[in-house]
């Protein structure tokens, strides 16, 4: 029977700057001491044996297999869990910056994690619209006032 280790956990929270919703479509890879877990965007919880852990965090773009990658080495305690947050500035060729601190707010489970990717995709898509129409009216009433 395999060990569980429910007091004893990392907590991975990725995300990215949010005009660059294209990153949307990109699901970040966590790996943790080489075990690779494909996860969206957010937070993530990872029951670990205490000890020292290897996380790295990376998305394919386009063309790059590892776009973004960062590691960092955390020590899991028995009764501390620790949060992993990595951060992708708009620079894409950039490597992602990525810290370590105890845990704030607990992970959302099931349900909530699917309720707040719904939420993120149709804000994404709402200003993605709100973007056309203002280039499109923009444009039009650019042209009426250089007919005036």
């Amino acid at each position: 029977m395999e060990e569980t280790h429910q007091d004893t956990y990392i907590q991975v929270n990725t995300r990215f700057f949010p005009l660059a919703f294209i990153l949307l479509i990109c699901t970040p890879t966590i790996s943790i001491d080489g075990e690779e877990h494909s996860r969206r965007w957010g937070r993530h919880r990872f029951d670990l044996p205490p000890g020292r852990h290897e996380v790295e965090v990376w998305f394919r773009y386009l063309f790059w297999e590892k776009c973004g990658h960062n590691t960092i080495d955390v020590e899991a305690v028995p009764g501390a869990p620790v949060e992993v947050d990595f951060y992708m500035p708009p620079w894409m060729l950039m490597a992602g910056l990525i810290k370590s601190g105890p845990v704030e707010e607990a992970a959302p489970t099931g349900e909530e994690a699917d309720q707040a990717a719904q939420k993120t995709a149709m804000i994404a898509v709402a200003a993605s619209v709100a973007v056309i129409l203002v280039c499109c009216c923009g444009g039009a009433l650019l042209g009426l006032l250089a007919n005036m």
